[in-house]
């Protein structure tokens, strides 16, 4: 599919290659995002009509967004589509949505703030792909391959004909008579349609892995897929389309924009990608930005702005400097970490499948695997204190490591234990595995002889603990954070609780903990328990991706394990006012990580990844060099409250917002400030505990946020009764 609409003439800027080293590194100036439009629940194609973007976001269907302000994006309208909306085109008054197994969504956008589904056209597998000219549309309907319909009535398109393929089809793009679909698993196919409802194969380039998109100028056609980022394939003679070159960038590359020598491609888990087509035969990387989520679609707007669909969002980002963030280094290790332990310049990690692996960290320039040791099942968790090392090891139990002679690691003992084990703390010769609903507390000072001190029903299943002095902080999923005096191991004392949604994991740092909960609406919630009989809700941070581990160090909490690549990044050095940085985007999947020195070691799929630690917040005067807060957003108070709060907030200068609450599952409660207008300085908005129909809520934990100028700040508040 290729957009004409919103092009302008583009600079290009060559990004010199970078080194790494150990050093810290202030990941914000990577974000070349400029605006981030929430008023969406998805995003992963996009068409382009003067001030209008047509927004497709899987089940949610279509949504019409303004931008005439590029400020100010407005969704102006939307509508469901039966199916899930994969791509979209428009042609004159209607929209064609690719709606995967319902075939093509027709929508008549005449009025673009009321957009209606006129008919769903029915195709005989899964519509990937839609391309409308010269009033016919074309579907790539994956295992049906092309097919083709008559728009003579654009309400009721007539079918025409179809050509079957190998493989599934997936993208289109059309240039003359020629019509280039490119298939997963079988490549790129070149048909004639002079006549629509005749036509033929010409050729097919046959690629060894599979396609996703095409875009296709000066006889050359530019396939972003899966493999190879990009292949290109000289289509000059249709019959013997023949690949000339390919490019690897880490990535699946989706779709791309092509504007003069410079293509521009949604690079899928890794951004979106600048790459010089000048020579088609030898293209060249030239600069990338990340994004937060997994880029599907871009439309170059002018020379230093672009529009992508990230998956969750609408981003609006730089591309006048492109310059992509240092890659983490990277060392391969047999199996899959599922954790780390890092102590004394070794990394201890739990191999998926290869027992315990010990690699020399002490200089991450040269990494060495010194020593492993086979485990009775499958290690997933690991700890690490002095010369013994202990492994979660799911069915098998605890298994105890000796690890003095770090080139030949001892299986000393193995515990079985009446769950599996998938997670273990050790703290003062006491392990602490999970996960279960019990809170289970082994002695290990004797690694042969292991000894169960306690096996206590906590009502909850325990996802990770992490203990500080005489006390245990447990992320008890659905029961939230629990906190135990284990002062007296044998029978640990429940001293306090807060109620927060699924926590699966938990950090400590200066009287806070730290928990992640991975739900459709992410947060990270902030907790103060200086008073741990009454543990505190002082912030809930938004998150990008779905985490299930965190660690904190010094200020800088980084959550891993996400349900996609990548790492988060948030600044905690003031608790009540923690605040996302940046989200850091692996080309792998993470799983635990650990900091030491100067250096955040990151268990990976595959191996092991180290990357810098972020800079530290500044202070005092150096304050100054941060750069300008556009809104802030107070604590409510009182917090708890019933049945009334105010909400404070600051703005640096006029600006339309918005204050909405929400429940933890993510619904919306009441709407306090809807896109209004709202002068520079302090602002105060009262909540009596009642929904948008004025019915009193439940007692519970919500959530307020507040939106303006592409800027966005959250935090919890508590409501008793």
């Amino acid at each position: 599919m290729i957009k004409f609409a919103c092009l302008w003439l583009v600079v290009l800027l060559l990004i010199p290659s970078m080194t790494w080293a150990i050093d810290c590194i202030e990941h914000t100036q990577y974000d070349h995002t400029i605006l981030t439009h929430t008023d969406l629940e998805g995003a992963r194609d996009l068409w382009c009509e003067g001030d209008l973007i047509y927004v497709v976001n899987g089940y949610l269907g279509l949504s019409i967004v303004d931008i005439a302000d590029m400020d100010h994006p407005l969704t102006i309208g939307s509508v469901a589509t039966p199916g899930w909306a994969q791509e979209v085109v428009v042609a004159g008054s209607y929209a064609y949505v690719a709606d995967q197994m319902d075939g093509v969504a027709v929508i008549d956008v005449t009025d673009p703030t009321n957009p209606v589904l006129v008919t769903s056209v029915e195709t005989d597998s899964f519509a990937m792909d839609v391309l409308v000219d010269h009033g016919v549309l074309y579907v790539a309907d994956f295992s049906s391959g092309l097919r083709i319909f008559d728009l003579t009535d654009p309400a009721a398109p007539t079918f025409l004909a179809t050509r079957d393929t190998e493989g599934g089809a997936h993208g289109l793009a059309k240039v003359g008579d020629r019509l280039y679909m490119v298939g997963q698993g079988s490549g790129l196919y070149v048909f004639d349609v002079s006549d629509p409802s005749q036509p033929f194969k010409m050729g097919l380039a046959a690629m060894p892995d599979e396609g996703y998109s095409v875009t296709v100028s000066g006889g050359y056609a530019y396939v972003g897929g899966r493999g190879q980022t990009l292949t290109v394939i000289d289509v000059g003679d249709s019959q013997l389309p023949t690949i000339v070159s390919g490019l690897y960038l880490n990535s699946y590359g989706y779709r791309g924009q092509l504007v003069g020598d410079t293509l521009y491609l949604a690079g899928n888990g890794r951004g979106l990608h600048r790459i010089d087509v000048s020579n088609p035969l030898e293209p060249v990387p030239t600069g990338r930005n990340e994004t937060p989520g997994w880029a599907y679609d871009v439309i170059v707007l002018d020379g230093y702005r672009a529009l992508v669909a990230d998956g969750s969002n609408l981003l609006i980002t730089d591309i006048s400097d492109m310059e992509p963030i240092p890659e983490p280094e990277y060392f391969e290790i047999p199996g899959y970490a599922q954790d780390i332990a890092v102590s004394d310049g070794f990394a201890y990690l739990p191999a998926y499948g290869e027992g315990l692996q010990i690699v020399d960290v002490s200089d991450p320039s040269v990494l060495t695997v010194v020593g492993s040791v086979a485990t009775a099942d499958t290690a997933m968790g690991v700890a690490v204190e002095g010369d013994l090392v202990v492994i979660a090891d799911q069915e098998a139990g605890l298994t105890m490591i000796d690890v003095s002679d770090r080139a030949a690691p001892v299986l000393v003992s193995t515990l079985g234990l009446s769950f599996p084990a998938t997670w273990v703390t050790l703290d003062n010769q006491l392990a602490y595995p999970g996960s279960s609903n019990r809170l289970v507390i082994i002695d290990v000072s004797d690694p042969g002889n292991p000894e169960l001190l306690s096996d206590q029903d906590t009502g909850a299943l325990i996802y990770q603990v992490i203990v500080e002095g005489d006390l245990a902080y447990v992320a008890a999923g659905n029961g939230g954070l629990l906190i135990y005096d284990v002062s007296d191991p044998v029978a640990p004392v429940p001293v306090g609780s807060l109620a927060l949604p699924f926590c699966t994991s938990v950090a400590f740092e200066n009287d806070h903990v730290f928990l992640t909960q991975p739900s459709t609406n992410s947060d990270l919630f902030v907790v103060d328990v200086s008073n741990p009989v009454a543990p505190l809700l002082v912030a809930s941070v938004p998150l990008p991706d779905r985490f299930y581990r965190a660690t904190v160090h010094e200020g800088t909490l980084y959550a891993t394990k996400g349900s996609s690549t990548g790492t988060a990044i948030v600044d905690v050095s003031s608790p009540s006012e923690a605040k996302l940085l940046y989200h850091r985007v692996f080309p792998v999947w993470t799983n635990g990580a650990a900091v030491s020195g100067e250096a955040l070691f990151v268990g990976a799929s595959p191996g092991l990844a180290i990357m810098p630690l972020q800079c530290p917040a500044v202070s005092g005067v150096d304050q100054t060099m941060s750069p300008p807060v556009l809104l802030r957003l107070a604590q409510n108070e009182p917090n708890p409250f019933n049945p009334l709060t105010t909400i404070r907030y600051d703005l640096s200068h006029s600006q339309q917002v918005s204050l909405r609450v929400y429940d933890m599952a993510g619904r919306l409660v009441r709407t306090l400030v809807g896109n209004r207008w709202h002068e520079a300085g302090p602002h105060a908005v009262n909540w009596t505990g009642r929904d948008s129909d004025g019915r009193i809520v439940a007692a519970g934990v919500y959530r307020y946020s507040l939106e303006g100028d592409g800027f966005r700040e959250s935090r919890s508040m508590l409501l008793l009764k």
